[in-house]
């Protein structure tokens, strides 16, 4: 009788081991074709370092239009923080490959707006007034622009924490914003216009 129960019991081992290795492989099927179908939309994302963070921008020929191939480790604590006041955190248990994008339009009430999605999670922000909107109208061309991984795939340490994307004034533009911006609108977007930060926020003193 008790080898009958031992039989049954590694029997179930057996059938539970089977179920779990199913479901890793369908795991690991799901993030090659992900990785796949990335791969053929932007090319390859060469990762060196599987428990880094890897980010590599990608051309998308509309200036206000920004995109990212990124790669996050697994167990990644994603913390996305922006000037214009948004913040958002998000966790996944297994490795993740997508395509981050930033978008600033104007609106049909005359303010800008920026559009935001990372990892499957969106925001959106309205950046300043219609003043605001009026001063960059048709002089977009003439913001300094950053953006990390523009020269070449990029590796962050987890815990870092990095500018994915910074818009600065120039200095010709500086001077047009203090002639016609209220002073509350110059002290949030004067010099720098916008900017996104990847990891968490440095602690105050």
């Amino acid at each position: 009788m008790k080898r009958e129960y031992l039989d049954l019991f590694l029997l179930l081992v057996a059938l539970l081991g089977g179920i779990l290795a199913c479901q890793t492989g369908r795991q690991r099927g799901g993030l090659r074709a992900e990785h796949e179908r990335l791969a053929r939309i932007t090319g390859d994302l060469p990762v060196a370092d599987a428990s880094k963070v890897h980010v590599r921008a990608l051309e998308t020929g509309e200036r206000l239009h920004f995109a990212w191939r990124v790669y996050l480790p697994s167990n990644y604590q994603q913390t996305l923080w922006a000037s214009s006041g948004n913040e958002s955190s998000s966790w996944r248990r297994d490795s993740y490959e997508s395509i981050a994008r930033v978008r600033f339009r104007e609106t049909e009430q005359g303010v800008l707006q920026v559009y935001s999605k990372f990892s499957g999670v969106s925001g959106c922000a309205q950046l300043g007034d219609r003043s605001l909107a009026e001063l960059l109208h048709n002089h977009w061309d003439k913001i300094h622009v950053e953006q990390l991984g523009a020269q070449g795939v990029v590796a962050i340490e987890q815990a870092q924490s990095v500018p994915f994307l910074r818009l600065s004034l120039p200095e010709e533009l500086q001077r047009a914003a203090r002639e016609k911006l209220a002073p509350a609108i110059q002290e949030r977007f004067v010099p720098i216009l916008f900017e996104l930060h990847l990891g968490p926020k440095a602690a105050k003193p």
